[in-house]
């Protein structure tokens, strides 16, 4: 009989790191579309920068976080094809554009590239086609 592996044991470790990064991402978005939600109930005073208020509503808030926490929570679930490890890898370099998640993105950035993340998402490095060919 045929021993099956498990999906631990499968899958590499660097897609592990991947979805808890994921994971955190989109906490932190979620927790400020809740932000966005009580602030949209009790504005409280604007904060004043030099001689401007400075006003960041709560919809405002809402409309970039919510937004976020869905990519980033929707990253590990995608299917593994090509398509999913350029999404995924866009959903990387987007991180390292935000300070806060510099020091865990690189790192993660550096994992992404291996060849065994690439075999996983079966992604040809010369394919031209960044889309799936369904569409």
């Amino acid at each position: 009989m045929k021993r099956r592996r498990s999906i631990r044991t499968r899958t590499p470790a660097q897609w592990w790191w991947f979805a808890a990064f994921c994971a955190l991402n989109a906490a932190i978005f979620f927790a400020l579309t809740i932000y966005g939600f009580l602030f949209w109930l009790e504005p409280g005073t604007p904060p004043i920068i030099g001689t401007e208020t400075v006003y960041l509503t709560g919809p405002a808030i809402i409309a970039i976080a919510l937004p976020m926490g869905i990519a980033f929570a929707i990253g590990p679930i995608l299917p593994k094809a090509d398509w999913a490890w350029r999404y995924n890898t866009f959903l990387i370099w987007l991180s390292i554009s935000m300070i806060y998640l510099l020091p865990l993105a690189i790192p993660i950035a550096v994992m992404w590239y291996r060849q065994d993340m690439r075999d996983l998402y079966r992604h040809d490095p010369t394919d031209p086609t960044p889309l799936p060919q369904a569409l």
